[in-house]
C-alpha cells in the first residue's frame, strides 16, 4: 500500500495532466480551469469526497461567480461531470483527497461554501501549466497507518480495503561526515552551501540519493518515485505531500505525532527542517530540532513544549491557538527573535487582551484570526444568514501602536489563518492589504472591510495565480473601496 500523498501524485501524473492536454486541445477558447474538492453527507455516503470544476475564458476563474452552470453564459462555466478527469467520488477520491477538505461540510451548503480550490491549470502557448493551491487541512488523514484504505479494487474484500495500512520506512544510516553537515546546516537552515555540500557527499557515494539532493527541487516523477524513501522513519509522522525539500534535505513540513510516535521527535533528520505545523495532541519539540525557525499549528500542548525548548528564542514567526488562559504563558516565553506572531483567537474577550510583552523587541507583524464556520440553511435568521463576527482591526491597531503592522483574518476548519487577511500599518491608514488564499469566503471578505476605519478609502491587494482583483471593491451598505495592487 503507498501513501496517499503518493497515490495523489500518481492521479496528478496519470490522470489530470493527460485530461488537461486533452481538455485544452478541445476547448480552443478555454484560457484556464479551476478544480476545488470537498467533503461532505450527501444522499448515500457520509464520507464522499465530491469534485467541482470550471472553465474559464480568463486567466483566471472566478470562483464566486453566479454563473457556473453548463452552458452558462458567462466566462466562468461548470464542466460537466462526463467531461471531467476520473474522479471516485466514494472511492479513491476520499483516501486521496480528504485531508485536504475542511470539516463540517454537508449538501446543504452551497459549492463556495465549502469547497477547496486545489488545482488552477492556465493555458501556456501549447502546454498546461499547474498551479498547486491545495493546503492540507488535515494531515493525519495523510499519513500510511492512519488513513483508511479506500475501495481500489472491486476484487479487494471491504475488510481488507478498510483497514489502515503500516507503512514504515527504516532510518536511513548516518555517519560523522553527515552528523557534521546536518549540524552546519541546523545553525543557517535557509543557506544554500550547507545543504549543496551534504548533497555532494551522498553523489560522492555513488548513493542514489545524491541524484535526488542535486536539484533544488525535484521535478514530480523524481519527487513520486523517490522522496517517500528519503523520508525514511519520518513517513509516519510527515504526510509527503506537505513535505518541501531543499538539496534533497527535508526543509519543511506537517508533522503529526501521536503517543507511541512522540520518540521520533528525536530523529536526527529534523536538523534539516526549518518550517514545521503541528497538528493533533501531541506536540513534542525535540532536541534536534534546531534548526526551527518557523512554528504553526501550536495549541496550549505546544507552549508548553517551548518552555523547555532550547530553539525557543531562535524562532522567527509562531502560530498559536490560545485563549485567555493561554495568554500568560504564551508572553512568558523569550521569544526575542520572534519578528511575527499569528494568533488563532480562542477566547471569549476582545483583542484588546492582545498586547505582546516589549521583550520581544524584533516583533513588527501580530495577526488575530478567529475560526469560521459557513452558514447551514436551518440556522439562517434571514435571507443573509447570521452576521461573521471577526475582530475589529482598528481596535487591534489601537492596542498595538507601536507595532509594524497588524491583521485580522478567518481561521479554517484546522485553526490556520485563511482565505482573506485584512492589514492596517502604524498610521492607520495608509496601507491596508487584503489577501486573497484558496479558501476565501464572500461575506468573510465583507465582514472584514466593514470594520475598517472610516478614513481608510484604498484596498491594495495582493495578486495571486488564482484571483486578479477589479479597479474596486463593493462591501455592504454599499461601501465601496478604490482597489491598487501591491508591488510584485
Amino acid at each position: 500500500m503507498r501513501s496517499p500523498s503518493v497515490e495523489r501524485l500518481a492521479w496528478v501524473r496519470d490522470e489530470l495532466r493527460p485530461w488537461a492536454k486533452r481538455f485544452f486541445e478541445k476547448n480552443r477558447d478555454v484560457q484556464s480551469v479551476l478544480l476545488a474538492a470537498a467533503q461532505y453527507w450527501a444522499d448515500e455516503a457520509d464520507d464522499a469526497v465530491h469534485l467541482s470544476a470550471w472553465s474559464s475564458s480568463e486567466r483566471v476563474p472566478d470562483f464566486f461567480a453566479s454563473d457556473w452552470d453548463e452552458g452558462g453564459a458567462g466566462p466562468t462555466r461548470g464542466i460537466d461531470w462526463r467531461a471531467r478527469p476520473r474522479w471516485d467520488d466514494n472511492g479513491s477520491a476520499i483516501r486521496h483527497f480528504q485531508a485536504y477538505c475542511g470539516e463540517g461540510g454537508s449538501q446543504e451548503l452551497s459549492t463556495s461554501s465549502q469547497a477547496e480550490p486545489f488545482a488552477l491549470l492556465q493555458r501556456e502557448g501549447n502546454e498546461v501549466r499547474l498551479h498547486w493551491l491545495g493546503r492540507c487541512v488535515r494531515p493525519w488523514l495523510d499519513l500510511p497507518h492512519t488513513a483508511p484504505g479506500g475501495f481500489r479494487d472491486d476484487d479487494v474484500t471491504d475488510d481488507e480495503t478498510t483497514s489502515p495500512g503500516e507503512v514504515v520506512l527504516a532510518a536511513q544510516r548516518l555517519d560523522a561526515d553527515d552528523l557534521r553537515c546536518l549540524d552546519v546546516i541546523s545553525r543557517d537552515p535557509f543557506a544554500e552551501g550547507p545543504r549543496r555540500v551534504w548533497a555532494d557527499l551522498w553523489l560522492s557515494r555513488n548513493d542514489p540519493r545524491g541524484a535526488f539532493m542535486q536539484s533544488r527541487h525535484a521535478d514530480l516523477d523524481t519527487f513520486f518515485e523517490q522522496a517517500e524513501f528519503w523520508l525514511g522513519e519520518l513517513n509516519q509522522v510527515v504526510p509527503l505531500g506537505s513535505a518541501g525539500f531543499e538539496y534533497g534535505s527535508l526543509a519543511s513540513a506537517d508533522v503529526f505525532f501521536d503517543e507511541q510516535r512522540r520518540g521520533l521527535a528525536e530523529s536526527p533528520w529534523w536538523q534539516t527542517v526549518h518550517t514545521l505545523r503541528f497538528s493533533g495532541d501531541e506536540q513534542p519539540f525535540g532536541s534536534t530540532m534546531r534548526a526551527l525557525r518557523h512554528v504553526s499549528g501550536v495549541s496550549a500542548v505546544g507552549l508548553m513544549g517551548l518552555q523547555d525548548f532550547a530553539g525557543t528564542s531562535r524562532l522567527e514567526s509562531l502560530h498559536a491557538e490560545v485563549g485567555e488562559a493561554e495568554l500568560d504563558l504564551l508572553w512568558s516565553l523569550p521569544l526575542s527573535k520572534l519578528s511575527s506572531l499569528s494568533l488563532t483567537w480562542l477566547g471569549g474577550a476582545g483583542v484588546e487582551k492582545l498586547r505582546p510583552p516589549s521583550s520581544w523587541r524584533s516583533l513588527e507583524h501580530l495577526r488575530v484570526s478567529v475560526p469560521w464556520a459557513p452558514t447551514y440553511e436551518w440556522d439562517e435568521e434571514d435571507e443573509a444568514g447570521p452576521a461573521v463576527e471577526l475582530p475589529s482591526v482598528a481596535l487591534l491597531r489601537e492596542t498595538n501602536p507601536s507595532l509594524e503592522r497588524v491583521s485580522v483574518s478567518s481561521a479554517d476548519s484546522s485553526h490556520l489563518p485563511s482565505g482573506y487577511e485584512l492589514s492596517l500599518d502604524a498610521s492607520g491608514a495608509s496601507l491596508t492589504m487584503l489577501r486573497l488564499g484558496p479558501t476565501a469566503r464572500r461575506e468573510v471578505l465583507d465582514a472584514l472591510v466593514e470594520g475598517l476605519p472610516s478614513k481608510v478609502q484604498t484596498v491594495t491587494l495582493v495578486e495571486r495565480p488564482w484571483f486578479r482583483p477589479s479597479g474596486s471593491l463593493l462591501a455592504k451598505h454599499a461601501r465601496r473601496f478604490t482597489v491598487a495592487l501591491a508591488p510584485s
